[in-house]
């Protein structure tokens, strides 16, 4: 190998932190990962070749490589180094997070900053690669803190959940306060907007109490504020409970005792955000030093410091991510660092050191020092202990359709009777004459998928608390967005003007059966407690959660009785049966067997 290939290979690896170590000229081995081959992939002509399978070109034989348990090659492609598994089809994989990780320090921390994409045009990778990078550090849970959106929590959640660590949910926000509060928040409304000053903030959310709260901090400065993006501190603090509040590094020189007060009154959790990021304008770090410079004077001792630096890509080298999205969004770049990246405690620690060196003339400065990362890091922990909040992922909790007095006055507050209702005047009045029987099975298709996704009550408010209402206040609609024209059901209520029939649009564009998790599933188990009633109009049967319910003896169901499926009356079950249900049946027609006459 050549001296130069060599030496941006070991880069590489200590850019990274990957352990390593060299067995022969040409093998790498990796601990807890494998055995790799290694060579200047630039000394060859053609690196791939074939068309429909891409083969691997080799110095060696692949198949040699395997019968020595060496399953990996490793590639320089343009400036990065990838492996691939050489007992699978040609992948590139980057060269990271893989085997285990090189560090100096044995302390490590909780990373709480991660600024995901769903922080439009500012914040880059996608949950699950920042989790990834966690696992690999050895974390056993990493926070996302957004900007003004919670839109990427229930994916970090799911990715955690697969990498076997703590979803932690943050928000970054901007708290708007008056500039002189007297006697606490009783005059604030008195005090004009353009008197206010603003500081920012994140909150992490510790409890479904907070959890609870974390939605309504949302809705206050996304929905209530939304021209200008903040909460106001009483609303704030309306919000405290089961979270955590952490002041923005930024923010020392907005901060009064009575704003410190009443947070601290307000959250289970307060603290500072100890974040010491090297921009490249040097107005920006004088700014992050002076306010740092304050912390220590004047709050250290009221507020401890936590370890968050946003992050806002994954690696060092991804940091242009940010200056190409930001110009995208602004036509310029703003707040460029090289520094906001997913960092290793050692990095944070070497980043710390010089600017602390000989605190504050101090002859134990050092020992000082050490104290205090030992703080900002045990801080990051104390968080994530704290944060047991979860996204509840069992049950819909979709918005419930209410009926307007003359709806209820004729449905009797029953909205499927009113959804199949509307569809059947849609029916009447849309349907071509002569094409009934093909219009019907169509919407009986549809219906029966929204039906057991629960989405009744959805089409039910976009007919009329959005289509209704725009055309009674003179505002235009589309005539269909998207896959919505493949649906007969929104063409029924008017939510969109286009026949999927006539121009034979498919619904499986929209809603599919596969989508909704229609399949047959074990509801109620029919045992010796089966019992006919008196007056023999009903039978009893226990149901899983050891609650009975009474089935007209009329209803027809399917069964599984022994190995073979078949469709019986109610009152022809036997015991052992196993009455077959799917989700349409859960949500409808269990009721209305179980209830009617």
């Amino acid at each position: 190998m050549r001296d130069e290939f060599v030496e941006l290979f070991e880069q590489w690896m200590h850019d990274n932190r990957l352990k390593f170590e060299y067995d022969g000229d040409d093998i790498v081995h990796i601990p807890n990962f494998g055995d790799l081959y290694i060579f200047d992939s630039g000394s060859i002509d053609k690196l791939f070749k074939g068309e429909d399978e891409l083969e691997l070109q080799l110095p060696i034989p692949v198949r040699e490589l395997i019968d020595d348990e060496v399953f990996y090659a490793i590639v320089l492609w343009g400036k990065n180094f990838y492996y691939i598994d050489l007992r699978e089809d040609v992948e590139l994989k980057i060269l990271k997070y893989i085997g285990d990780c090189d560090r100096k320090h044995s302390t490590d921390y909780i990373n709480l900053g991660i600024h995901s994409p769903f922080e439009l045009l500012n914040g880059s990778h996608l949950p699950e690669e920042w989790v990834k990078k966690a696992k690999f550090f050895g974390h056993e849970a990493v926070g996302i803190c957004d900007q003004n959106t919670l839109a990427g929590t229930l994916v970090l959640q799911k990715a955690c959940d697969k990498a076997g660590i703590k979803p932690i949910f943050g928000y970054s926000l901007e708290v708007r306060v008056p500039e002189v509060m007297i006697d606490g928040f009783e005059n604030e409304s008195s005090v004009e907007p353009h008197s206010a000053v603003k500081f920012g903030g994140k909150v992490y959310c510790l409890t479904d109490e907070g959890w609870a709260h974390m939605l309504r901090i949302q809705k206050a400065v996304m929905v209530d504020n939304h021209s200008d993006p903040h909460i106001d501190i009483e609303e704030l603090c309306n919000r405290g409970a089961g979270n955590c509040f952490v002041f923005d590094k930024l923010s020392p020189e907005h901060l009064t005792d009575e704003i410190v007060s009443k947070i601290k009154e307000s959250f289970d959790q307060v603290y500072f955000q100890f974040d010491l990021t090297e921009y490249k304008a040097d107005r920006f770090d004088v700014m992050i030093l002076e306010a740092m410079k304050l912390y220590l004077e004047k709050w250290q001792n009221t507020i401890p410091p936590v370890l968050i630096c946003d992050n806002y890509y994954l690696d060092k080298d991804d940091a242009r991510n940010k200056v190409v999205l930001n110009k995208i969004a602004h036509g310029t770049a703003h707040l460029q660092s090289g520094d906001q990246y997913y960092k290793h405690i050692d990095d944070h620690i070497a980043t710390i050191r010089p600017l602390f060196s000989g605190w504050m003339d101090d002859p134990h400065g050092d020992d000082a020092l050490y104290d205090l990362i030992e703080e900002v890091i045990e801080n990051t922990h104390k968080i994530a202990n704290a944060a047991t909040a979860r996204i509840e992922t069992g049950k819909l909790y979709a918005p419930e359709y209410e009926q307007s007095p003359e709806e209820f006055g004729i449905y009797r507050g029953d909205n499927r009777a009113l959804f199949l209702d509307k569809l059947e005047e849609g029916f009447e009045k849309l349907v071509p004459e002569g094409k009934e029987e093909k219009y019907r099975e169509r919407l009986d298709d549809e219906v029966y998928v929204i039906e057991s996704t629960n989405n009744v009550d959805y089409f039910l408010m976009t007919a009329r608390d959005c289509i209704n209402y725009a055309h009674d206040n003179d505002i235009n609609t589309s005539p269909g967005r998207g896959s919505a024209g493949g649906c007969l059901v929104s063409y029924l209520l008017g939510i969109i003007t286009i026949d999927p029939i006539t121009y034979e649009l498919l619904f499986e564009r929209f809603l599919t059966p596969q989508r909704c998790g229609l399949v047959e599933q074990d509801v109620c188990v029919v045992g010796d407690d089966v019992e006919i009633g008196e007056g023999g109009d009903y039978v009893t049967v226990e149901l899983d959660d050891g609650k009975f319910m009474d089935i007209n003896i009329d209803s027809e169901l399917m069964v599984m009785r022994g190995n073979e499926k078949i469709v019986v009356f109610a009152d022809e079950i036997e015991d052992g049966d196993e009455i077959l249900m799917d989700k349409r049946d859960e949500i409808y027609e269990i009721k209305d067997i179980a209830y009617e006459g």
